[in-house]
């Protein structure tokens, strides 16, 4: 009685969709009291966000649709770390409930949440370094979930319209899924036609429609870009994407190089393809024997970029990401089984699935085939990007729902005519309240440094804005100044190091003359800038060299509000 009562119980979606919305809570709780603000790219989005803010401007290369939204929750935070917090938050409930809606629509309602669940306590999935990558997941999870929904031509042409649209506004790639999915209809319609079967809608209006409705949203975003020559924009961030993913790469086959993968990968690509700055085809054509190598070498790396996709651990030793990214267990014994259990079941299931498959066709397939393509297309879409850039986690997060559609799938196929499952599945409810109340939150407390920082900056915000500034920090200058100063241009806000004027200072030169000769404008002085004895000595007479000395609780920070001894000198000598 009882097991039937809760069975009743799962099969409500209100109780499903609130207790994923609550586990999801609990894993990210505490969040916006322990998380740092958000790094690199994060706040390059941050100065598009701001455009859209301010004058309701994109950069058309750079992901327009998510830097208008991330830009427009400053109307309700201007703070630059709330409006950081909240807009991941948003982006991580929202994506619990769309990946719940989407299984429930092709899997029994037990099975779907546990897959969600899944979804909801992996890191990867809601602490992703970069929010880009999971909002990302938006529009083709959104087009899976309108093939659900509506199955037939209008709910093809929905869900091509948004995969086209997700293309152009947020991520290029999924031009692939777009081109396959399209030409996979075009072929049905086609040979429906053909059989001489009446089309089910007016299909000019069923794909003109949506698809005309797309290239005005497109059209629109395009009126507000502030870019002024947009092939070489393109040009530059194909340039940009490959010089990063194979300086990385680089690094990785070759440790014994010495330099930034980073900013040193300009080198590299002139080193191995006699130019610093090459597209990944380009590079095919001007030495294609290191082209093949990165590409090979990608491919090693793609087992250990799934099982962090879906383990968050890796048996192997060597990560698919970059190394500013939070480390996971390698050589995990737990990735490994895990792995294998998963490409077992699917094995199993996939027999079993061909011995009944009349009846797997018929009751689960048939019904939802259109969202079976689509999450089809993922795939080749997913194999090119991981061989061309990086298997990053990050980078593969539709493709992880479908494997987790694929596995869930699985267990339906083995467990799910089985009686004692069946009978048993009432006390599925009860699990799910008590993964929700003994599952522990992932944050606790720790070092905030970059939040610190740019706390101890807010006062200047202004100056920064309105005034070019030259910025000392422990290597966080570049960052700071994306969200103080939102700079247009990448000389607006110059950061400097902190480690780089110490060796100028080391090498005789006194603080105050080293830093009226770079132009410094604001000096960041934490804890550790402070323990070092000349830089101390200095913050401490900085006044007599005309810097406004503001300290706060964690740190102090020099303004200069005069040009200085040494400049009023220079200017003299001048006269």
């Amino acid at each position: 009685m009882i097991l039937r009562t809760l069975g009743r119980l799962l099969n409500q979606a209100w109780f499903s969709y609130l207790t994923i919305l609550l586990l999801q809570l609990k894993v990210i709780w505490g969040m916006w009291r322990y998380r740092d603000l958000s790094n690199i790219d994060t706040s390059s989005y941050f100065v598009a966000a701001y455009e859209w803010f301010a004058h309701g401007a994109v950069y058309i290369v750079w992901y327009p649709l998510y830097t208008a939204f991330y830009g427009s929750l400053l109307y309700v935070w201007r703070d630059a770390y709330a409006a950081t917090i909240a807009h991941r938050i948003v982006i991580v409930m929202g994506l619990s409930l769309l990946v719940l809606a989407f299984l429930r629509r092709l899997l029994p309602p037990g099975i779907a949440w546990f897959m969600a669940a899944w979804w909801v306590i992996l890191p990867i999935d809601f602490d992703s370094i970069f929010e880009l990558h999971l909002f990302s997941v938006f529009p083709i999870l959104s087009a899976f979930l309108i093939l659900l929904w509506k199955p037939g031509a209008w709910g093809r042409g929905w869900a091509l319209a948004t995969l086209l649209a997700g293309t152009v506004l947020l991520r290029n790639e999924t031009s692939i899924a777009a081109l396959a999915f399209g030409g996979i209809c075009l072929i049905s319609e086609v040979r429906q036609r053909r059989r001489g079967i009446a089309p089910e809608a007016n299909l000019r209006l069923a794909y003109g429609i949506p698809l005309a409705l797309a290239c005005l949203t497109i059209a629109f975003f395009f009126t507000r870009a502030l870019e002024k020559h947009l092939a070489s924009d393109f040009h530059d961030k194909e340039i940009s994407n490959f010089c990063i993913s194979y300086g990385f790469g680089f690094h990785q086959r070759h440790p014994e190089w010495q330099g930034s993968p980073y900013g040193g990968c300009g080198n590299i690509l002139k080193t191995v393809f006699g130019s610093p700055r090459v597209t990944f085809l380009e590079a095919l054509r001007l030495n294609a024997p290191a082209w093949w190598e990165y590409i090979l070498w990608n491919l090693r790396l793609i087992p250990n970029g799934i099982q962090v996709l879906l383990f968050n651990a890796m048996s192997g030793s060597i990560t698919p990401d970059y190394d500013f990214v939070a480390p996971v267990p390698a050589r995990s014994p737990f990735a490994l089984v895990s792995s294998v259990l998963a490409a077992l079941l699917i094995a199993v299931a996939g027999v079993r699935f061909w011995r009944e498959r009349l009846y797997w066709w018929q009751a689960w397939i048939k019904p939802r085939i259109w969202a079976w393509v689509a999450m089809a297309c993922v795939i080749p879409m997913t194999g090119i990007v991981m061989l061309t850039s990086r298997p990053r986690p990050s980078y593969l997060f539709a493709f992880g729902l479908v494997l987790r559609v694929l596995i869930g799938m699985g267990l339906l196929v083995i467990v799910g005519r089985w009686m004692p499952f069946k009978r048993w599945s009432g006390a599925v409810p009860a699990v799910m309240v008590l993964l929700i109340a003994f599952l522990p939150p992932y944050y606790h407390p720790g070092e905030r440094r970059l939040l610190n920082e740019y706390r101890l900056l807010r006062p200047f915000e202004a100056r920064m804005e309105s005034a070019p500034t030259v910025l000392v920090t422990r290597g966080t200058g570049g960052t700071l100044c994306n969200y103080l100063a939102k700079p247009r241009t990448d000389d607006f806000c110059r950061p400097l190091e902190f480690a780089d004027l110490r060796e100028e200072v080391r090498s005789g030169e006194s603080w105050e003359k080293v830093l009226e000769r770079r132009g410094v404008t604001l000096f960041l002085a934490d804890a550790p800038v402070l323990a070092d004895p000349l830089a101390s000595r200095f913050v401490a007479d900085a006044a007599a060299y005309g810097w406004r000395r503001v300290a706060q609780p964690n740190g102090i920070v020099l303004e200069r509000t005069s040009p200085g001894p040494l400049n009023k000198a220079l200017g003299s000598g001048a006269h």
